[in-house]
């Protein structure tokens, strides 16, 4: 056919001596973040939580560290989610309602207020392809994705929120689906 390929070879590095260990502690998570702390050497926009620890302190201190980072820089948005175990129970049922709300009120109480961040309220259900089966994953990183759509789409300035451009993609279910009274005393 007449293409050519070009095959480099590469040295091979003995990589012995390390752990498989894909466990960290809300210490090693918080220490991770101080990286995003630099503003004159590092570039963010997005500061995301990710998921939870797996206790809530572990969860709430990584929370903290996410929102302090976005509050200090000024030129970044935290977007975090609740504990899962405020949302869901350890045996995979999703709480009543009334617990939901009021752990989830308990849980963002506890984080420092400012405008730089972003809370959101739920933990979606979907299927996880690599896995063949179904999870709960919190959202901060699907409402992070809403206003990075928005941006680009549409202008910085507008709401990432509605039915037209705040749709939750690949989800099967919020295990929290706050109705009219709960988002209103969320959104205070």
């Amino acid at each position: 056919s007449g293409d050519k390929f070009l095959l480099v070879a590469m040295n091979a590095t003995d990589l012995s001596g390390g752990v498989d260990d894909y466990g960290y502690t809300a210490g090693e998570a918080v220490s991770a973040y101080e990286f995003f702390s630099d503003t004159e050497n590092t570039e963010v926009d997005f500061v995301l939580m990710g998921g939870s620890m797996g206790s809530e302190n572990d969860t709430l201190a990584k929370a903290q560290k996410v929102v302090a980072i976005a509050a200090l820089r000024k030129d970044c948005l935290a977007f975090v989610s609740p504990h899962k175990g405020n949302q869901i129970s350890y045996s995979g049922s999703a709480l009543s309602s009334a617990d939901q709300r009021a752990n989830t009120l308990n849980f963002f109480n506890s984080i420092t207020s400012t405008s730089y961040a972003v809370l959101d309220s739920g933990y979606k259900y979907m299927y996880d392809r690599f896995n063949d089966k179904y999870r709960y994953i919190p959202c901060n990183g699907d409402v992070a994705g809403l206003c990075v759509n928005v941006s680009t789409t549409i202008a910085d300035w507008i709401s990432p929120a509605g039915l037209n451009r705040g749709g939750i993609r690949n989800l099967i279910k919020l295990a929290f689906n706050p109705n009219k009274a709960d988002r209103d005393e969320l959104y205070q």
